[in-house]
């Protein structure tokens, strides 16, 4: 069922989008201390 896969695709990116961001996050809080 090609939805399945669409659904499962899009989950994955969500996962590493969201792990992206907080990696972001962190870089522009380390940026703040300084």
């Amino acid at each position: 069922n090609p939805l399945i896969i669409k659904e499962a695709f899009k989950k994955v990116v969500h996962a590493e989008y969201a792990d992206l961001i907080a990696k972001i996050e962190k870089q522009q809080e380390e940026k703040n201390v300084e």
